[in-house]
C-alpha cells in the first residue's frame, strides 16, 4: 500500500489475509480490528503489509459493522 490509510479505512492484512478496519495510525504503525469487533481483538501492522479492500470486501466489512451496531442496540449478545 503506497499511502497510509485513514482511520476507518477497510484494508486486508496480507500476512494473514484478514479483513480489517483501521482504528489508529501512529508513526507508520496501524492498529487494526476485525469488522464488527470479532474474536481476534486488535493487532498492529505496517503499511507495507496492507492492501486496500476490494469493493466486495468493503461491503462485507460495512455489513458486519452494521450488524454489530444493530445487535448492540437490541441488546443481543
Amino acid at each position: 500500500m503506497n499511502e497510509t490509510p485513514e482511520i476507518g479505512a477497510v484494508v486486508v492484512d496480507t500476512r494473514s489475509e484478514k479483513l480489517a478496519v483501521v482504528t489508529d495510525v501512529d508513526d507508520g504503525r496501524l492498529t487494526l480490528r476485525e469488522p464488527g469487533g470479532g474474536m481476534r481483538g486488535e493487532w498492529e501492522a505496517v503499511r507495507q503489509h496492507l492492501r486496500p479492500a476490494d469493493p466486495a470486501e468493503t461491503l462485507r466489512a460495512h455489513v458486519a459493522e452494521a450488524n454489530t451496531t444493530i445487535r448492540r442496540e437490541l441488546g443481543i449478545p
